[in-house]
């Protein structure tokens, strides 16, 4: 799977709420499920068109956390690859798919607790480390 921080000029990035189980209404990273023969690049393009109608571009890898997500009662593991990216379209995002609202938040300002999945929480704290470095 994917997760995109997607940076916006001022240090905020795009956070959205989780629409549907598991963890509905929960902090999420857009992104998700990489297709067969699909780059994860390309499946990150594809999600973040998908979940929030823009563009984004200028990927850099950034490292990945192990997974479980549960649903239906069936646990599905995933590798979750974390991406930073930009949008000249953040001001257009529209919440769609499996997304209730889309905004921008300081990184620093999420509550870990707030975050649905650990591996996002992983993710996040990379992302920070970095910026922190």
């Amino acid at each position: 799977a994917v997760a995109v921080i997607i940076e916006a000029p001022d240090g905020r990035i795009v956070v959205t709420r989780r629409k549907h189980e598991p963890r509905a209404g929960y902090l999420d990273l857009p992104g998700g499920f990489v297709d067969m023969m699909e780059s994860a690049e390309d499946a990150a393009k594809r999600e973040v068109m998908e979940e929030l109608g823009i563009a984004v571009k200028d990927f850099k890898f950034i490292g990945s956390s192990p997974n479980e997500y549960v649903y239906k009662g069936l646990s599905y593991f995933t590798c979750d690859l974390g991406f930073i990216c930009r949008s000249d379209e953040i001001s257009r995002m529209v919440p769609a798919d499996d997304v209730s609202e889309a905004f921008l938040m300081r990184p620093e300002d999420i509550g870990r607790s707030e975050i649905g999945f650990p591996s996002m929480a992983r993710i996040l704290g990379i992302y920070l480390s970095l910026k922190h470095k």
